[in-house]
């Protein structure tokens, strides 16, 4: 048997996607929840909702970016 590699740890890796099962149920409550399957990138948060939201641009300095 070849022998077990040693893994590296790199600290700059990061966690990778998440996928994440979501039950969004009805407003009528007879009827059967929706089920998705969401993937979640890093720069994702899902909400109590079951929204998926993108991480807002950072505010840029007006004075910094002028020359």
């Amino acid at each position: 048997p070849k022998p077990a590699k040693d893994k590296v740890a790199d600290d700059e890796r990061l966690p990778g996607p998440k996928d994440i099962k979501v039950l969004k149920y009805s407003k009528r409550g007879g009827q059967r929840p929706e089920v998705r399957v969401v993937r979640v990138l890093g720069n994702q948060r899902l909400t109590p909702g079951g929204k998926l939201k993108k991480a807002q641009p950072k505010q840029k300095s007006v004075k910094k970016s002028r020359d």
